[in-house]
């Protein structure tokens, strides 16, 4: 048993020596293998080196994570409102929503007076502030002493002086007949067109000394400014005999007027007839103003709705306005 013998004397020789065997390393130590070993020792210790740096960036890593959660943390901290600021933004919105809702029925309701208000409305409102601002000028007049027409009149030319005058004397002449009927408008509109055409009366005073015989110049104006004429004498009268005609005459209408008393009728005519057309205009224009949408298919059906709403729009103008509005219940 060789291997024992081996192992007893190596315990014999570590009891006499007092030291430990050194390992008995197997083959030779050459100097290539001394020359190894300080590089093995420096390698070991680069290791220790890279594996101390991996730590280091291993533990990096999770301070970042630490810190940001930490920011995060007082970030939400900060940004999480308190409970009188969510008090103070419930107030303010509310507030918001109320100003918002009355301003919308404020509107609403301004809306609905426009489609109320008609066209004729409208002038009754313009009218009634135009008197309020002469009431307010007259009250600011009689306070400083001043003269409320002197001071109106350095405002207005002499043709629009002229105009206003005359309008105030058609005025006056309206003024009788108020109260007038079918008699009454008929010799106003004839005593209107008598004012337009002017009467020739060289041309008339030579047809009456023709048809009494007398001689020419005989009969004259009394003044330029008068339409009366002087008076035949009796017995130029009583030799014409019935040159005017009579009762008992047969002669009618055998009087021819000249051209321009013709053309003077004639333009008249055409003046009354192109007026009456423009007042019609005016009164259809009016009429559609006041009425808005076309509700008619034809003239008849036109008078009709005028008549169905004379009557019942103060009942149904709402309902309608809130049908095509579409608020109707």
């Amino acid at each position: 048993m060789p291997p024992r013998k081996a192992r007893g004397s190596k315990k014999k020789s570590e009891e006499v020596l007092g030291e430990p065997a050194q390992p008995q390393v197997e083959g030779t130590v050459t100097e290539e293998s001394v020359e190894e070993m300080p590089e093995v020792t420096e390698a070991s210790s680069k290791g220790k080196e890279r594996a101390d740096v991996s730590e280091e960036t291993a533990e990096e890593p999770a301070a970042c994570e630490q810190t940001e959660e930490n920011d995060v943390a007082e970030a939400t901290k900060k940004a999480k409102p308190t409970a009188e600021e969510r008090l103070a933004k419930i107030q303010e919105l509310r507030r918001r929503m109320n100003q918002s809702t009355l301003d919308n029925r404020k509107t609403l309701i301004e809306d609905h007076q426009k489609l109320r208000t008609t066209t004729r409305e409208l002038a009754r409102l313009e009218k009634q502030k135009r008197l309020a601002e002469n009431l307010r000028e007259k009250i600011t007049a009689e306070e400083t002493g001043d003269d409320v027409q002197r001071k109106k009149n350095w405002n207005y030319s002499i043709e629009q002086n002229d105009k206003w005058e005359e309008k105030l004397k058609r005025a006056e002449e309206k003024e009788k007949y108020e109260f007038n009927d079918q008699a009454a408008r008929s010799e106003r509109m004839y005593a209107r067109s008598t004012e337009k055409l002017k009467v020739n009366l060289t041309a008339y005073n030579r047809q009456k000394e023709a048809a009494l015989g007398l001689p020419a110049g005989t009969l004259a104006p009394v003044a330029a400014s008068s339409n009366a004429l002087a008076a035949p004498a009796s017995s130029a009268v009583a030799a014409a005999g019935g040159a005017y005609g009579s009762a008992n005459s047969l002669s009618y209408a055998k009087e021819r007027p000249d051209d321009d008393a013709i053309d003077n009728v004639v333009r008249d005519m055409n003046e009354k007839y192109e007026r009456r057309n423009a007042q019609a205009k005016k009164r259809r224009a009016k009429d559609d103003a006041e009425e808005g949408d076309i509700t008619y298919i034809n003239d008849r059906n036109k008078v009709f709705n005028k008549k169905i709403n004379r009557f019942f729009d103060k009942y149904t103008s709402e309902i309608r306005e809130n049908f095509e509005r579409g608020t109707a219940l």
